[in-house]
This record gives structure tokens, sequence and C-alpha cells, in this order.
């Protein structure tokens, strides 16, 4: 059992204040670095340990173990599911499954490894110049069908909440993506300050998704036990999702 001792809100606020902090110290650094052309060494490594189109760094960090936790809570409430043989047990290891996966690339970026033989397909223009979403973005639709029904079992509140995180992620990870292609295939320099803000805007939404979706399952969870003392929620002792 995964026991939280904070309570939901608390939690998201957390999360949410370390997302802006990294958020804005990459802006800031890679605006000293490529907006107004500081060299100084210092300079250079903050920009680096903060960027936020690179790996390796703390935000890509954050990033993947903030994902990583998310897997793991869900993935508890599976186990307990499935040994209670309660309903949508299958769909709770699938999302664990997918936020496993997720929190992998984010460390290693495999969905890069995708760009190649996109563009060998469909091209490498506008944008398609890194045409891994091509393939990602009808996987994410066809996972949201496969997890319609189980959505809807959901309590309204958490339903609203888990659409929330995915429009957030889905739409930092492909349209910030896509609107970063058009704008470098319309001359924008990759070192600019155009595509610094919209990297920094991508990596927003995609952090704020993540930290919304553990929100929305650390809510259900609490609202699921009112038997347990304010602010504790019991990983995995999420009842029927439809409660």
């Amino acid at each position: 059992m995964l026991v939280v001792s904070v309570p939901a809100r608390a939690l998201l606020r957390t999360l949410l204040l370390v997302v802006s902090a990294l958020v804005l110290a990459g802006y800031a650094t890679g605006l000293l670095v490529k907006g107004f052309h500081v060299d100084a060494r210092v300079a250079r490594t903050a920009a680096w340990a903060v960027d936020l189109n690179t790996e390796n760094n703390l935000p890509a960090w954050f990033s993947g173990t903030l994902l990583a936790v998310v897997a793991l809570v869900v993935a508890d409430v599976a186990r307990r599911r499935r040994r209670e043989r309660a309903p949508w047990a299958p769909h709770w290891a699938l999302l664990a499954a997918a936020f496993t996966y997720l929190s992998l690339d984010e460390v290693v970026g495999l969905h890069e490894r995708l760009n190649e033989p996109v563009s060998a397909v469909l091209g490498d223009g506008g944008a398609l110049r890194y045409g891994w979403f091509a393939v990602a973005l009808p996987l994410a639709a066809a996972f949201a069908l496969l997890l319609a029904r189980f959505l809807l079992a959901l309590p309204r509140r958490t339903a609203g909440l888990v659409v929330l995180a995915g429009a957030l992620y889905v739409g930092g990870a492909v349209g910030l993506e896509v609107l970063g292609n058009v704008l470098m295939s319309a001359g924008a320099p990759q070192d600019g300050v155009l595509l610094l803000t919209a990297y920094s805007v991508e990596e927003l939404l995609e952090m704020s998704g993540a930290a919304v979706f553990l929100y929305a399952v650390v809510d259900h969870d609490q609202r699921a036990r009112p038997e347990d003392e304010p602010g504790t929620a019991r990983r995995g002792g999420l009842l029927a999702a439809g409660r």
C-alpha cells in the first residue's frame, strides 16, 4: 500500500509551484543566453542545467520522476482492484503501463527515434519537421477511445480532471511541438527566443498535465475513503471507478 500523507490540493499546489519554478528558471536562463547573448560560463552552465528542450538535466529528471510516481500510484490501484476482483482493473493497469512508458520516454527520448522513418514516408517540411507525433497522435486517440467507457464510469469530478490532464499533456507534447516545427520551417532560429518560448510553454503544459492527473487520482482516493483521517490518501484504496 502506498500512503500519501498530504491533502490532494496541497500536493497539487506544491507540484505546480515546482513546475512553475523550473519553467521560469529555464526560460530566464535561456533568455539570458539566447536573447541577451550572455556568454559567461556560469550563465551557460545554468542554462544547460534547466534547459527545457534537452534531456539529462533537472527538468527532464523531475518530469520523468513525476511520471514514474503517477505510474506507481496507478499500478497500485490496479493491483488492489485485481485482487478484489473489482471492475476496471485492466483499465487501471493500462494507464499504469502508459505512464511507465511516458516516464521512460521522458528520460531517454524514445519518441525521437520515430522522426527519421516518419520523415522518410511523409517528408520533413513544415509541421512534420520532427514527425514523431504523426504516429503518436493516432495512438493517443485510439488509447482515449479504449478508455472511454472507463472514463464515463468515473465520478464527474474525477473524469473532468482526467480529461483536463490529458488535454494539457497532449496539447503540450503535440500542439506545441507542431508549432515549433512550423516556426523552424518558417525560418525561426533553433537558438532564438521564439522557439525558447514555445518549448517553455510545451514543458509547462506537459508537467502540469502530469501533476493534474496525479491530483485526480489522489483526490478521488481521498473522497472514496471518508473513514480515513483528513489529509491521508491510501494509494490503491480506490473503490469502484464509478463511486
